[in-house]
This record gives structure tokens, sequence and C-alpha cells, in this order.
């Protein structure tokens, strides 16, 4: 019994760490070229197995789409195993791009968050609704109560 808890146990911790591991929307990346595996020719044989950096658009269950560093979108979907992390070495042209292009992403996810918060608010102000006897501010009718929306209510007559 203590066994089987420990199995557990050690495939949660493996799970962790393979969440960890995954990419991130705006991280560079690295393809591998499998067909080169199994080559007989020898000029292919001295090309690089890895390809140029590209970075990560949107993840996809096991796999990932690309775009190049310019902006330009890669056709296909590319599986996790297939690629790995890229890190360009600091001082260079690639790093100081890529530090400009995560700062700019934060700024705009920072946006994002500030305007999602702003709409919460919007159109509840000044709504007074009267729900069994109780005067409710700021929100639907529906909502306090164990009846579903309007829009369901419709739906599900017709």
């Amino acid at each position: 019994m203590v066994y089987a808890a420990q199995q557990r146990l050690d495939g949660y911790d493996e799970a962790v760490r393979h969440a960890i591991k995954r990419k991130t929307a705006g991280q560079l990346v690295q393809v591998y070229r499998s067909n080169l595996n199994y080559t007989f020719k020898t000029e292919q044989k001295i090309l690089p197995k890895w390809s140029r950096p590209y970075r990560v658009t949107t993840w996809l269950r096991n796999s990932y789409r690309l775009e190049t560093l310019t902006g330009n979108p890669v056709s296909g979907k590319y599986s996790a195993r297939r690629l790995r992390a890229f890190v360009p070495r600091e001082g260079t042209q690639l790093y100081k791009d890529q530090q400009e292009y995560e700062r700019k992403r934060g700024e705009q996810a920072e946006e994002e968050d500030r305007t999602a918060g702003e709409q919460e608010g919007v159109g509840n102000e000044g709504v007074e609704e009267k729900v069994e006897g109780e005067t409710i501010k700021g929100q639907s009718a529906w909502q306090n109560t164990s009846e579903e929306p309007p829009d369901e209510q419709q739906q599900q007559r017709t």
C-alpha cells in the first residue's frame, strides 16, 4: 500500500516537472530535422540537425505553432519532441531583440489585464433590481436566484 502511494507521488512529481518544461508563447526554439537521421549522402551528414531559431506563437496540446523572428508564421505544427529551447548569447543582437520583444509582450499583457478589469465593472453600476424582496446593485436578478439566464430559458422552451 505504501509502495502504491509512493508510485502515485512519483508520477505526480514527473507530471509537474514535465509541465515546467512546456514552452511559452514568445519563447525561442529550434526544430530538429529528423529527416537527416537516415541519410546516406555524405553532403547531408554534415548539415546542422537543428534549425535556426523560431518563436513559439501557440501551444496545441503536444505541438506548437511557430513564427520566424520577423513575425511571419511558419506553416504546420511542430511536435514538442522535436523542439528545444534556444537561448541567445548575451551581447548579441538577437539577445537584445528578444529582451525588447519580451518587454513589449509584458506591457501588452498588463494592458489586457487592465482593460479586462475595467470591462468587468462596465454596465453594472446603475443596475438596481428587486429579487425576493431584496435590492441588488450591480448584478442581474437571475445571478442571485436558482433560475437560469433568460437566454437559456428561451432555448429550452423551443
